[in-house]
């Protein structure tokens, strides 16, 4: 039986596979908690407190509770055909921007989805999802480290469960499906760990040029990185500064040096590009295009309401990241007080990493609503800061490898653990939310119970009361209430939310393909290619055909704005360079975004009308589509091919 016969067969038998899930959820509880019985382990199994256990016990538990979802035939977001189309086109062609274009999207994200084909398989939708899922993992890996130095082990290991329950459970297709972020976010993480070795240890030359060529890739991966992406960059040239001990000239060299990294992939990359007679392009369609990207706005004023909105989804009740954003926001919200009032004793160190991972994380929020678009998988971004954040405030909780010791922050802390209790409605929409509390008391006296519960630490400690007494006689009890709250409740949350994806295997896999797909697949010879009007890459992608064109979206040919003309004119070129043999119009009824064929059609561009009459014939019209043939390749089937003009 090979892997896709079991986990068919896992799949077809959901008691096993619900058993598999809880054991793995079991294991990964016990294990976050293992550091704090570390004397009572006997020698033999001392394993169980190795980090690549914990690790490794993620990766399965991730695994388990995801693979359903790899075989979803079918595309979950536009950007998930997009990178995939390109991949295939850079198979055969692969220069950036001359090739294909990603928009926003840089080159590295579809170049890491030919990862398969030294494996003998080929890109497709499943493999993209391994990907993604493999850049998570990876996340969460290099979290760890960088949370365990920080922080500690036990507080390292805590910080995770929040943002890898909410990776486990998830089936939003938003954070589901091979999105433009889990490459930028491997990065990003990457680099994190790399400056917490970069502050804590020594400074060694290796660790500075590798984190420069981490932060340089990531400019190619997704441009909304560049800016939590230079927050690190500019970090560790601080770090360097403060660390030189006066030797100036050394943590100069060494800023030069990590500067001249970063360039590397830039180099690399750009000088392919420029090589290829496409710098121009790259500069145009990359750079430029990026001041215009996003909604058009009538004025300054919707566009800042439209960013606050999508700011505002993340505590909505029932969003998918309330959860993390709830539990890591409290502790914030707690500890900030305390360090503002200097009531909290913890040493600077601890204090200015608080410091730092609060303004990371607002480095993050910034790159999520700067374009204005309302794309709900840019919040995965949001799972770095969050998570790092977390284990910082743990450890300013005291929360570490050693037993936990009595403090007023622990105290203060109390009144939000009790509101982190309400979790379990940020799973439920509001008005489940308002009904279930107004079945046992009020709605007034729900909101000035709530306004007392926030408002307690902060009065607290700007009246320097006594601590709030402690529920705990003994401290020992609190890792556990942790865990309880970050881990058990939040977990017995989320697993119980549906799942589309569990028990439909067997039904993915018999789906056929799109009548679409078998007409491009049926009229096109071997090694053609595949021009896409409108937006269609899904097409491209599920028929392993390279693209005809460097563009598989027409976004900005189709919408008004400064670089259409570039666009329109560089579309053209490419159809007359390359000659693809098939042309497929994806704007009539039914079709993503653009639906109207009187609006969006290749009669609104009178250029690419002619050039289509001239060089191609009308194959076949399916679903508001139309497939187009290069007119100098034989009929298939004459029968049932229309010859008439578009």
């Amino acid at each position: 039986m090979g892997l896709s016969d079991a986990l068919v067969f896992l799949d077809s038998h959901q008691e096993i596979q619900g058993a598999i899930n809880t054991l793995c959820m079991v294991a990964t509880g016990a294990l976050v908690l293992a550091p704090l019985v570390k004397k009572r382990i006997v020698p033999r199994l001392s394993f169980l407190l190795r980090p690549w256990l914990f690790l490794a016990l993620i990766a399965v538990s991730l695994f388990a509770c995801r693979y359903p979802a790899f075989f979803y035939p079918r595309y979950m977001d536009p950007d998930e055909a997009q990178m995939l189309a390109q991949a295939i086109t850079f198979e055969t062609h692969p220069v950036p921007w001359r090739d294909a274009d990603g928009t926003t999207s840089g080159p590295v994200n579809s170049y890491a989805l030919l990862w398969c084909l030294p494996f003998g398989a080929q890109p497709n939708y499943a493999t993209g999802r391994v990907l993604e899922l493999s850049c998570l993992m990876g996340m969460f890996i290099f979290l760890y480290w960088a949370g365990r130095r920080i922080a500690g082990d036990l507080a390292a290991r805590l910080s995770l469960m929040p943002a890898f329950l909410f990776v486990c459970w998830t089936t939003d297709h938003e954070f589901v499906h091979c999105s433009t972020e889990e490459v930028p976010l491997f990065f990003l993480a990457w680099a994190l760990f790399l400056l917490t070795e970069l502050r804590q240890g020594s400074g060694k030359l290796p660790v500075i040029v590798l984190l420069g060529i981490v932060l340089g890739l990531l400019p190619f991966a997704k441009l909304q990185s560049v800016l939590p992406g230079g927050f690190l960059g500019f970090s560790a040239i601080w770090f360097i500064f403060n660390s030189s001990h006066g030797d100036r000239r050394a943590g100069l060299l060494q800023i030069l040096v990590l500067m001249a990294s970063a360039l590397v992939p830039a180099l690399l990359i750009l000088g392919t590009v420029a090589y290829a007679g496409a710098f121009g392009d790259f500069w145009q369609s990359y750079i430029r295009m990026a001041q215009t990207y996003g909604v058009q706005y009538p004025s300054r004023w919707a566009e800042i309401k439209a960013q606050a909105g999508n700011l505002a989804w993340i505590i909505t009740p029932g969003s998918p990241l309330a959860i993390p954003v709830y539990l890591t926001g409290l502790t914030t919200l707690v500890l900030a007080v305390d360090l503002v009032c200097g009531s909290q004793k913890a040493g600077h160190g601890i204090r200015h990493w608080f410091l730092w991972a609060v303004l990371f994380g607002l480095v993050t929020i910034a790159t999520i609503s700067f374009t204005g678009e309302h794309f709900l998988h840019y919040h995965f971004f949001l799972l770095l800061p969050l998570t790092f954040l977390l284990a910082v405030n743990f450890r300013l909780l005291h929360v570490s490898r050693q037993a936990l010791v009595a403090s007023p922050a622990m105290s203060r802390l109390l009144p939000g653990i009790l509101l982190s209790l309400l979790l379990v409605f940020a799973r439920l929409p509001y008005e489940r939310w308002h009904d279930v509390m107004t079945t046992f008391v009020s709605p007034g006296l729900v909101r000035i119970a709530l306004m007392a519960i926030v408002a307690w630490p902060i009065a607290q400690a700007l009246l320097k009361t006594p601590p709030f007494p402690s529920l705990f006689p003994s401290q020992k009890f609190v890792p556990w209430v942790c865990l309880t709250l970050f881990f058990v409740l939040p977990a017995v949350l989320l697993s119980g939310s549906p799942n589309e994806f569990r028990g439909n295997i067997k039904l993915y896999l018999a789906e056929p393909l799109t009548a679409m797909d078998q007409a491009i697949l049926r009229e096109r010879p071997p090694g053609g290619r595949l021009a896409i009007w409108g937006w269609g890459p899904e097409f491209a992608a599920e028929t392993r055909t390279p693209l005809g064109t460097r563009d598989s979206i027409c976004q900005f040919m189709i919408r008004s704005s400064p670089l259409q003309d570039y666009y329109r004119q560089r579309y053209l070129r490419d159809l007359q360079v390359n000659r693809p043999e098939l042309f497929l119009e994806a704007t009539g009824p039914g079709n993503f975004i653009y639906s109207n064929r009187k609006a969006f059609g290749i009669e609104t561009f009178p250029e690419l009308a002619k050039l289509v009459a001239d060089q191609y014939r009308l194959s076949q019209e399916i679903d508001g589509m139309r497939l187009f043939v290069r007119r100098d390749l034989p009929n298939t089937d004459p029968g049932e091919h229309q010859e008439t003009q578009p």
